[in-house]
């Protein structure tokens, strides 16, 4: 019960500031943005075991600029501060000897996983989309938590996260899609069958994000990435499913919706 009020509370607490920083957009929304990525990728370095300074600072810089270049449509700057980010890197790696080529392959894809995906929330966040990404990955995230409480039997895929059930999967595509239905009926206005169509698919590209970030925590043998967030682990356990979702809700409704 304790574990559920904190998981609870937090929860309100993260849907407030978030709601908050949507709401405002601008440097708010920027600032809660690069907030987010810098503290999931400290997260996932700590996780790899990464500790060079002068490696971790450079990766958030970079980091920082070309979410932000995202974010701003620059496609010129995304690709030049993605080519110096990897040139400075090899530099290192060449000449320092302070990192391996696995540990280069872990920068790498902690970079390109965190800071792509942000830097399209943020690009999403000019509109009314970045609802769509809440309301899909954190209605996916509650509703599979409570139907898997009250329904949950058979499980999902045990050996990656054993408390995940085939009953709480199938609660968080539907409780979800009926709130992503009633944004589009009151905000979006789009086609009803287009909505559903996608919001499913939508739904299981959120639970995707969220198996791919435990399989991760399975094999480095952690249950969570951090413990800042009572009853819910770190910013990237919180994240997680938002990170697979982004991208997909700026294709979907860039090439079949027409927006953006």
């Amino acid at each position: 019960m304790n574990s559920f009020i904190n998981r609870t509370i937090s929860g309100v607490l993260m849907l407030i500031v978030s709601f908050i920083c949507i709401y405002c957009g601008g440097y708010a929304l920027i600032g809660y943005t690069m907030t987010i990525a810098v503290l999931c990728l400290i997260e996932l370095f700590r996780t790899f075991k990464l500790n060079d300074i002068l490696v971790i600072v450079l990766s958030m810089l970079f980091s920082v600029a070309i979410l932000y270049s995202i974010g701003s449509s620059n496609k010129d700057l995304v690709l030049t501060f993605f080519s110096l980010y990897f040139l400075s890197i090899s530099i290192y790696y060449l000449f320092f000897n302070k990192i391996n080529i696995e540990n280069f392959g872990k920068l790498l894809f902690s970079f390109i996983y965190i800071s792509i995906p942000m830097g399209i929330f943020l690009r999403l966040g000019q509109t009314n989309l970045l609802w769509v990404v809440f309301l899909i990955s954190w209605g996916t995230d509650t509703f599979a938590y409570l139907f898997g409480i009250i329904f949950g039997k058979h499980k999902l895929y045990p050996s990656i996260s054993p408390k995940k059930t085939v009953e709480g999967s199938l609660g968080g595509i539907f409780g979800s899609v009926i709130l992503l239905n009633i944004f589009n009926f009151f905000v979006l206005k789009y086609n009803a069958v287009f909505i559903i169509s996608f919001g499913i698919i939508l739904s299981i590209v959120a639970q995707l994000g969220d198996l791919f970030a435990s399989k991760i925590k399975r094999e480095i043998g952690i249950k969570d990435f951090s413990n800042i967030i009572r009853g819910h682990g770190g910013f990237l356990d919180r994240f997680d499913s938002i990170i697979f979702v982004t991208p997909l809700v700026y294709i979907i409704f860039h090439i079949f919706g027409g927006s953006i």
